[in-house]
């Protein structure tokens, strides 16, 4: 299996939660790998790069914090949640309603990161 079906197989997975609005692979730069988005005329890229931004003041700030690095987050917001997991120079985000249950979607995060980390 080639690259390219590895990370699309990882999306199919995290697709399967439910109340998931979409699913995305990026590197920290922003720039979105793979991805797949259920709501009509999602704005992928600009999302992506407000990930990478949002991860790389949260890195900052665990390291000011002396917390160490940055391993995943999640926001949760009164119309929906996003959650992340970071593997090296990429980001998995996983944008989700409001009842996206977050205990199954780390549990699936942290196997993706596993896998996304054996395709690479």
């Amino acid at each position: 299996m080639g690259i390219e079906e590895r990370l699309m197989a990882i999306l199919d997975k995290l697709g399967e939660l439910r109340d998931i609005k979409g699913a995305a692979i990026a590197n920290t730069e922003g720039f979105v790998i793979a991805s797949r988005f259920f709501t009509p005329d999602f704005h992928e890229e600009k999302f992506a790069g407000m990930v990478s931004e949002a991860v790389a003041y949260s890195k900052r700030l665990l390291a000011e914090a002396g917390a160490g690095q940055m391993v995943s987050g999640i926001l949760e917001g009164d119309k929906g949640k996003i959650a992340l997991v970071v593997i090296g120079d990429f980001i998995i985000v996983i944008l989700g309603g409001t009842e996206l249950n977050l205990g199954l979607t780390r549990a699936l995060l942290q196997e993706s990161a596993r896998d996304l980390a054996q395709a690479s």
